[in-house]
């Protein structure tokens, strides 16, 4: 009997096409971003700020490889900058081929056509829906350790129940730590590190078995305060600015944003008498300027910040509010049965005030362009993401490269110099589009 495979049977030959496509999808580069589908609107942003990045850095340690005069540097300097360049050449801007499949019920399934095996993953994780996305995240998390990735660092500007970070009744869970080993015990052995913007609070990052690097989105709004943009459009000099902190827990980040830009800052006595419902009593020093800045983490019903604006226009006199806030969260007000009592945008439109977020929540081009009359600007934080994460790769202090940041801004107001934020603008549909800085 004929062992002969008849012809009919026989596999077809691959084309040349199908052997190169495979053999390409096997050969992956050693560092990869992955993008849930929450994240899919900042990929773009990212990208472009991570290969300005990578590109700014490989052309100068080449530049320095080939300087004619290298008296005064020693050996292991030299060697050290070579070291960075051939590494650099590896660490080019690739992403994953992926895709999160929704099923009937609702349910999800993340995958990648893209090879992880044996590669270091930057998973960039955005919330729309706090929940659905949490779960994409964890499932995600999943896959690529069943992938066998060799390390996985998660990057999530914004990470949801964060504000749950204390019992203060009983029989109430602690969520913000509930979130943080969630995610570990999704990854398991290949979780690296957990990147993410301005906690709610900086104690937090105790809730993680593993490294957190906590990054802070002031240097952004320092910057934006200090421009021409900011100060010239409303009339104002740094001498007219105050800054402000609606509670004691924001304390920390206002007195920081306050020494970038050489300003004093007050803050503000609140009490919560439920969840979403803020007074304001008073607050602490005196404001002497006609213009009050708010820096704040979130804005979600907007009870504080229109608090803190009716104190500040009415006990002392302010004129001009800005609001500084990282995360715009903007939820409906509920009462008790879930019956909605106010949006949050309706409150600060007749609030007066003019506010500013930035990009860590995804908000539609229809959002920005109904509320333009008091979202006035979105600062994206996809430079300060990528320098963090080129940073890791490179083996750099990201915390150092945070204070090189904070440095400059404070180098600029010593000197009277201003600062340029229009590369940082997201260019917000019909309002007007961001300006180039001067070359």
């Amino acid at each position: 009997m004929s062992d002969a495979i008849p012809d009919e049977e026989q596999p077809a030959e691959e084309s040349i096409q199908e052997r190169a496509r495979r053999f390409v999808e096997q050969q992956s580069p050693p560092n990869l971003f992955y993008y849930t589908e929450g994240a899919r609107s900042f990929e773009r942003r990212l990208g472009d700020a991570y290969k300005g990045l990578w590109r700014d850095h490989l052309t100068n340690g080449e530049q320095l490889l080939h300087v004619k005069h290298k008296e005064g540097i020693d050996a292991a300097a030299w060697e050290k900058i070579q070291g960075d360049v051939n590494r650099m050449q590896q660490l080019s801007y690739e992403a994953c081929d992926s895709k999160t499949t929704p099923f009937n019920n609702g349910e999800l399934q993340p995958s990648s056509r893209t090879n992880v095996r044996h590669r270091s993953i930057d998973l960039i994780s955005m919330f729309r829906d706090s929940n659905v996305d949490l779960v994409e995240l964890l499932l995600t998390l999943d896959m690529l350790n069943r992938s066998s990735a060799s390390a996985v660092n998660v990057i999530a500007p914004f990470l949801p129940y964060q504000r749950e970070d204390k019992k203060l009744q009983g029989k109430v869970p602690i969520s913000a730590k509930v979130i943080f080993d969630l995610i570990a015990a999704s990854a398991k052995h290949c979780l690296k590190r957990i990147v993410t913007i301005d906690l709610h609070a900086a104690q937090e990052e105790g809730f993680s078995d593993y490294p957190v690097d906590h990054l802070r989105a002031s240097p952004l709004f320092a910057r934006y305060i200090l421009s021409d943009y900011f100060l010239d459009t409303n009339g104002l000099s740094l001498d007219d600015i105050t800054v402000v902190s609606v509670d004691a827990g924001g304390a920390y980040r206002a007195e920081k944003a306050a020494a970038m830009i050489g300003r004093p800052y007050v803050v503000h006595d609140k009490t919560r008498s439920a969840p979403g419902t803020a007074e304001v009593r008073g607050h602490t020093g005196q404001i002497k300027t006609r213009c009050a800045v708010i820096i704040d983490d979130m804005v979600d019903t907007a009870g504080s910040i229109t608090e803190t604006s009716r104190y500040l226009r009415e006990q002392d006199g302010v004129e001009k509010i800005f609001v500084f806030a990282t995360h715009g969260v903007f939820s409906p007000k509920h009462d008790g049965g879930g019956r909605i009592l106010y949006h949050p945008e309706d409150i600060l439109r007749e609030s007066g005030v003019k506010v500013v977020v930035c990009d860590t929540i995804p908000r539609s081009d229809e959002y920005y362009r109904a509320n333009k009359d008091w979202l006035v600007d979105v600062i994206s934080v996809a430079p300060l993401l990528a320098d963090a994460i080129l940073h890791d790769r490179l083996g750099y202090s990201v915390s150092q490269s945070m204070d090189r940041m904070q440095a400059d801004i404070r180098n600029h107001v010593q000197a009277g110099r201003r600062m340029v934020i229009e590369p940082y603008l997201l260019k917000l549909p019909d309002i007007k589009p961001a300006a180039q800085p001067n070359p």
